[in-house]
């Protein structure tokens, strides 16, 4: 499982039954997510210029914002 901390909230990736054993977790640290993400350490830099790998496709993704294709 990743997770990334970003300026307005917590990214979590992963397998279903990884990220609900992370969120009992963190129920028992945090009260409310606000707290939560007010605890964490963010993130303020973009993703470093990608490499292309020999026989990788040319396009360059944007980098998602909340699930939609905005790039900071």
């Amino acid at each position: 499982m990743r997770k990334y901390d970003r300026t307005n909230g917590i990214i979590l990736a992963g397998k279903a039954w990884e990220i609900r054993e992370y969120l009992k977790k963190m129920k028992k640290r945090y009260e409310t997510v606000y707290d939560w993400c007010s605890h964490s350490k963010k993130v303020h830099t973009a993703a470093a210029t990608p490499r292309k790998n020999k026989g990788s496709l040319s396009i360059v993704r944007p980098i998602v914002v909340n699930g939609k294709g905005e790039a900071r």
